[in-house]
Parts: C-alpha cells; structure tokens; sequence
C-alpha cells in the first residue's frame, strides 16, 4: 500500500494501467482489479483524511462562538443590576448553548449515545464552583415560588 501511496503522491492522476506498469518495474506484480481495489481505498483514505480536517475546523469555529457566547452570559448571570428577565435570558442561552455543542459533537461522531444504559462516574468537587451556586440560587429564586411559613 506504501508503494501505491508514493506513486499517487508523485502524480494523483495515475491511471491503474500506469501504476501497474511502475510496480512491475520494482518487481511487484498486481493483478488490475486488485490493484484498483488498493487505489480505490488509498483515494477513500485521503478523502476521509480530508473530511476530518474540514470537519475539524468547522467544530472548532463553532466552539469559540459558543464559549465566547458563554463566557459573556455568565456576568449577567451574576450580576445584582441585571433585571430577573435578562438573567432568566442568560441562564436559557447559557443552557441553550451547552445543548447545541453537545448535539455538534454527537452529530459529528465524537462520542455515541449509550441507549439502554447509563454511565456514571462519581466527581468529587473538592470546592464547589460559587458561578454554579449563585446560578441554582437565581433560579431558584426565579422559578420557584416561596416556601409557606408555618404558622404555629
């Protein structure tokens, strides 16, 4: 395969007969079909090749935008001047984001959903993330109506 990968590196547009005829001359003799079947998977592997890297990049593109995404949701989050309608705002496109890059990688085939089981994996936190804590609170605090006092 190296040998056919080296002749098609020195000219792409080789046709089998071509190639046959220089292999024969370093002495590996092929028959036509089988030597097409190699070239077939040789193209095959470079436009595979190929595909990864346009792929690649365009996930990489879409990576930036969805962290600077986040990382400009976040201050309103966290903010005590930002109205309960721009945080529950920020909160949904921070969420929204997470999704989208989630869906990105499994339609790309970085990772596969496991259906019918479930992974779990314990993480200690040795302290917790206050971004996530004054989130929980905001939402609480948006969405869940107030306790009742117990009157007693």
């Amino acid at each position: 395969m190296s040998n056919i990968r080296q002749l098609l590196a020195i000219d792409p547009d080789m046709s089998v007969l071509e190639a046959q005829r220089q292999l024969g001359s370093n002495g590996i003799h092929l028959h036509r079909d089988y030597l097409t079947k190699l070239v077939k998977k040789h193209l095959a592997s470079r436009s595979h090749r190929i595909d990864r890297k346009v792929q690649s990049a365009a996930i990489a593109q879409i990576e930036n935008v969805c962290m600077e995404t986040i990382r400009r949701a976040w201050p309103i989050v966290l903010s005590q001047a930002s109205s309960d309608k721009d945080k529950l705002t920020a909160i949904n496109t921070i969420n929204n984001t997470h999704f989208k890059m989630f869906e990105l990688y499994q339609t790309a085939g970085i990772f596969d959903k496991k259906l019918g089981t479930v992974d779990v994996r314990v993480k200690v936190a040795t302290e917790p993330d206050p971004r996530v804590a004054a989130l929980v609170a905001n939402i609480e605090k948006l969405w869940l109506p107030p306790r009742p006092v117990k009157q007693g």
